[in-house]
């Protein structure tokens, strides 16, 4: 996920994810550099979530993990907050 090319001195992102899994799932969120900054952990069944948090890197990278297979389908939504 990238700000948009407008948006200058990001400082938050607000992320929502919709849908269902047949798994818990653990999400983690990186910065460029591939450091894990937060981690979200979902029941599996109909998912409804939404975060914001404090972000100051201008992209971010969704790693997503199971101990079962997953199954299922997720629609993420997302915006980074910047000072413009």
């Amino acid at each position: 996920m990238r700000k948009e090319a407008n948006q200058n001195e990001i400082f938050a992102l607000e992320i929502e994810i919709l849908g269902e899994s047949s798994s818990n799932l653990t999400i983690l969120l990186q910065n460029s550099e591939g450091q894990a900054l937060k981690e979200i952990k979902l029941k599996k069944g109909n998912i409804d979530f939404i975060t914001q948090n404090d972000w100051y890197s201008n992209n971010c990278i969704l790693v997503f993990s199971s101990k079962e297979k997953m199954k299922g389908q997720l629609k993420i939504n997302y915006r980074f907050l910047g000072l413009n």
